[in-house]
């Protein structure tokens, strides 16, 4: 099986870093495109709030941009990140519909994420 696409659904937790670890060891390995995943959620406003469009507009606006600077600061923190090719989405959309959609767009051939440790060994 080939592995050109990986997907990596990032929230920037101890968890998905290690998971990202183990995607950079995976892409090197197939020389294979990680795709760094990351979504945020604002539910809609209560439209009896005056202005509140306008303020949603900036709050998602400034916190996507957060959320931005954030991937961007990764290598710093995983540099292993360094040795494979990746591309970075931020999605304004509930994690599912993030990963369903890169999964679509982004010809995904495997998913890596990291999850919290239960068991000894793997």
């Amino acid at each position: 099986m080939a592995v050109g696409h990986i997907l990596v659904p990032i929230d920037f937790s101890d968890n998905s870093l290690n998971g990202l670890n183990v995607a950079c060891e995976i892409g090197k390995k197939f020389n294979a495109v990680l795709h760094l995943v990351s979504a945020f959620h604002v539910p809609a406003p209560i439209t009896d709030v005056g202005g509140a469009p306008q303020v949603i507009g900036a709050f998602i606006s400034d916190y996507k941009d957060e959320v931005q600077e954030s991937l961007d600061e990764l290598e710093k923190s995983v540099p292993e990140l360094q040795n494979v090719s990746y591309e970075k989405d931020v999605y304004l959309a509930n994690t599912r519909d993030a990963i369903y959609t890169a999964i679509e767009t982004k010809s995904i051939d495997l998913i890596v994420m990291g999850t919290r440790k239960s068991h000894k060994g793997i």
